[in-house]
């Protein structure tokens, strides 16, 4: 009886021991379960978003995302142009990149025992975007130096653009840069771009203003600092002599940078100019490219009478070198342009872009 007894307090023993074990086993695996399907990926994909440079393009690229708890397979997706060499499956891959790419996402879920995450994504292209200005400013003094800056995007060259009557000290080609706005400054855009070996981006412009010491008091001519009248205001002139005698003469509103450039700039060796005054202009005979140095001496005019009757002017390649054939020094140099029509009238532009010899 006393055996009996006994092994019925064992076995209850032993039935409430099994009991809270297998609670908690189900606990744990109740919280394990929760635990095991994420419904989202916490993490955002690292890589490279901007896919063409001088050193990489059309290269391998990784992109990798951070290892979630309770995914056991990353799901990644790519654009067309981009494949997968290595990693599908894993949280990390090397993707090759062809020819055939130009942008898109590529995205990334998460396989859990519940099933599939949301996902991920992050977007890569081959054209850098349009820069953004952090440091600037847009009110300038006389013979002052302000530093402009956009934000910093890996694998680009910066193609920066000072208004007439200033000049890039130092910077070009660089996310910053140092203008120099002299004597004969009276407004106008800092224009960038970004580009590498793949494409040209989308300009920026800043508009700058003149502060008031910049303008004298009398006639508002502009003078330059050893005191002659800046080629600007001659060309403002309301009569204007040439090859003996008296033109009209008006002023035209500066062009944007798409409508006036030379190619390359930098220049190394040698350059082109692409003027287009637009249908407007389609009788203009000929135009002359008047390039000054920083102090603002005319070192070269270049002629050209190649217009395709829509006022489109493409010059002959210029070699860098002044009237006398001497190279140019490194530097930079600003350009005007003189537009002549079948009637003699002269058009004066105020080129946006600057040139810079190296």
């Amino acid at each position: 009886m006393k055996n009996s007894i006994f092994f019925s307090a064992l076995f209850s023993f032993i039935s409430l021991a099994a009991f809270a074990q297998n609670r908690e086993i189900g606990t744990r695996a109740q919280n394990s379960t929760s635990l095991s399907c994420p419904a989202s990926l916490s993490a955002d994909i690292v890589g490279e978003t901007l896919l063409c440079d001088a050193a990489s393009a059309f290269d391998f690229s990784k992109y990798k995302i951070a290892l979630e708890p309770g995914v056991s397979q990353y799901n990644w997706t790519l654009p067309q142009g981009m494949t997968i060499r290595s990693g599908q499956g894993s949280n990390r891959i090397f993707v090759e990149i062809d020819y055939s790419f130009t942008n898109g996402y590529i995205t990334v879920s998460g396989q859990t025992a519940c099933g599939t995450t949301t996902a991920k994504s992050i977007y890569v292209d081959v054209v850098p975007a349009a820069p953004k200005f952090d440091t600037y400013e847009q009110t300038v003094q006389a013979d002052a130096t302000y530093e402009y800056a956009v934000e910093q995007i890996n694998g680009v060259n910066y193609v920066w653009t000072a208004p007439y009557g200033a000049v890039i000290l130092a910077g070009q080609g660089t996310a910053t840069v140092k203008i120099k706005f002299s004597q004969s400054f009276t407004g106008g855009d800092v224009e960038v771009y970004a580009e590498n070996a793949c494409a040209v981006g989308a300009s920026e412009s800043l508009t700058i203003a003149v502060g008031p010491s910049m303008l004298s008091d009398d006639n508002n001519t502009v003078m330059l600092n050893d005191g002659t009248e800046n080629q600007q205001s001659q060309l403002n002139e309301t009569d204007r002599t040439n090859n003996d005698r008296t033109v009209a003469s008006t002023e035209m509103a500066e062009l944007a940078h798409s409508n006036v450039y030379n190619y390359p700039n930098p220049v190394i060796g040698s350059t082109r100019f692409h003027v287009s005054l637009g249908n407007n202009y389609s009788n203009t005979e000929s135009i002359h490219i008047n390039i000054f140095d920083i102090k603002g001496q005319l070192v070269k005019t270049i002629l050209s009478t190649d217009n395709n009757g829509q006022g489109t002017f493409n010059t002959e390649t210029w070699n860098a070198a002044d009237e006398s054939g001497n190279p140019l020094s490194a530097g930079v140099y600003f350009y005007n342009i003189t537009a002549q029509d079948n009637n003699g009238n002269i058009n004066t532009i105020a080129a946006k872009s600057n040139i810079s010899i190296r």
